[in-house]
């Protein structure tokens, strides 16, 4: 028998950003459907009816607080999922990330999440994102713990973003660096479904969520950047239609559709680098958009006795930002290639 939904669940976003606690941390929504509050921002509903299942999802968004459209994405398929609009098959958890960000609606509060797992935590100094880094880190392997009832369960983890510029591209995924295939040939036909043209293939390990699953557990795993960063209130979601119903279509166990696309691909070949505060100097304007196009020989950062200048015939800059910290990257060079996801990089 349906039960009815709890408060909490019916705006989950509302509830998280009011720092609210459920009475009870567990509970059914109906005779099949279950849900799990494991902590702030992170709501796990899964079957009751399935004995072991094997698929197990991770669908994050708000790593990055001020980029607002895929946490709206997330509440609403949070609604569905409570009630019963969606009938989902196996476990799915949902997580927003920097909450604090979120109600400040900032790109982070004092340290960019998205650079603070696999540990990196633990090499900077404390602060709200550190700790939010471990709280999140803790909180997966729980999920992973739990969902792992059989050697056969796989984890696909969607960690959503929109960016702070335009884009040649307007949604793209960046792949974390793997030994062997980066992806499946199943995600890579969702991407071509939910409509992303581009995908980047990181050459090295980094301190981001996605890499971070997908070391831990192996996880199918992609950072997908939706379109623009706005704030609450101001996103058009019938502008994401076609990734939102791909994330339905993905999580309800569907026959993931051939894809009449697939997306372009390019490999990540260096970093633009900030070593200093007061002499990195990027030669980029503000307004540039992600996957310009810049030809052998031009200089586009430097900093004291380091200079970064294109030696490809053509490479194409992506996350060009100035005002990062000294020692983090201030961008991303890539160059297409004939490599396809799913083979070995």
């Amino acid at each position: 028998m349906h039960q009815t939904v709890p408060a909490f669940l019916q705006d989950f976003l509302q509830t998280t950003l009011s720092s609210l606690t459920p009475e009870c941390p567990e509970g059914a929504i109906s005779g099949t459907l279950s849900w799990k509050w494991l902590g702030h921002g992170a709501i796990l509903f899964y079957r009751t009816n399935i004995q072991s299942s094997t698929n197990s999802y991770i669908i994050s968004s708000g790593i990055h607080g001020n980029e607002t459209a895929p946490i709206e994405i997330c509440n609403q398929l949070i609604q569905e999922i409570a009630q019963e609009s969606i009938s989902i098959q196996g476990n799915i958890l949902f997580l927003f990330g920097n909450i604090e960000a979120m109600r400040q609606n900032k790109r982070f509060i004092d340290d960019d999440l998205n650079r603070l797992f696999s540990g990196k935590h633990h090499e900077m100094p404390q602060s709200k994102e550190t700790m939010r880094a471990l709280e999140i880190e803790n909180i997966i392997q729980r999920f992973i713990h739990d969902s792992s009832q059989s050697s056969e369960t796989t984890f696909v983890h969607l960690d959503m973003h929109t960016a702070i510029r335009g884009s040649f591209y307007k949604r793209f995924a960046i792949a974390p660096f793997k030994i062997g295939p980066m992806l499946s040939k199943t995600l890579v036909n969702w991407m071509g479904n939910a409509g992303i043209e581009a995908v980047l293939l990181n050459a090295k390990p980094a301190g981001t969520f996605s890499y971070f699953t997908s070391q831990l557990v192996n996880a199918d795993a992609l950072t997908l950047e939706l379109g623009k960063a706005l704030p609450f209130g101001e996103n058009n979601l019938e502008a994401f239609s076609s990734v939102t119903l791909a994330i339905r279509q993905l999580i309800s166990g569907g026959e993931i559709p051939v894809a009449s696309m697939t997306p372009k691909v390019f490999k990540i070949i260096n970093e633009l680098e900030r070593k200093t505060d007061s002499d990195f100097r990027l030669l980029i304007d503000d307004e540039v958009e992600n996957f310009t196009a810049y030809p052998k020989g031009t200089i586009l950062a430097t900093d004291k006795d380091y200079q970064y200048c294109v030696t490809h015939e053509e490479e194409r800059v992506v996350f060009p930002n100035r005002h990062v910290k000294p020692g983090l990257r201030a961008g991303l060079m890539v160059i297409e290639s004939d490599i396809e996801p799913h083979i070995a990089s």
